[in-house]
């Protein structure tokens, strides 16, 4: 993700590729490109859908809503599915993000309806390592998996 500062996004007013992500430190917030949009008229995706959110309950299943927040925090306490619920239809390009904090107790994180996944996340048997899961919506109705870190 490119970072930089308002003025210095506002003076170049790029037009951003399909997808591509940029974050103005200023602000503190990113705007996604569509492709035809210059940067100035992009909508800041936080401002747009909200800036982040709990997932509750932390074990069993949790339905997420995405049309209101794209950023989710989560620390487990049992084997999870999260699956989404995509209302209203998103803008093509969003993008949504997973911060996991792993509790310690190896339990499996799996992306179910709405998800396209490489598959599970085993969180792994060290409490406080964190995870970060990145997915992309081409067609504002699936969500697809686009990269992944390993525990940090």
């Amino acid at each position: 993700m490119w970072t930089q500062g308002s003025a210095d996004w506002a003076s170049q007013n790029p037009i951003l590729p399909l997808g591509m992500q940029v974050y103005d430190s200023v602000i503190k917030d990113f705007k996604v490109g569509d492709g035809l949009t210059p940067y100035n008229s992009l909508p800041y995706e936080n401002a747009e859908f909200g800036i982040s959110a709990v997932v509750a309950p932390t074990t069993g299943t949790a339905t997420l809503n995405f049309g209101t927040v794209m950023i989710y925090t989560l620390t487990m306490s049992g084997t999870l599915a999260i699956n989404a619920s995509i209302n209203p239809i998103l803008p093509i390009g969003s993008t949504a993000y997973f911060i996991i904090t792993s509790s310690g107790n190896s339990y499996v994180l799996t992306f179910g309806t709405g998800f396209k996944s490489t598959g599970t996340l085993n969180e792994g048997g060290t409490s406080g390592k964190k995870f970060l899961v990145e997915f992309f919506s081409p067609d504002g109705i699936t969500m697809y998996e686009v990269a992944r870190t390993s525990a940090m």
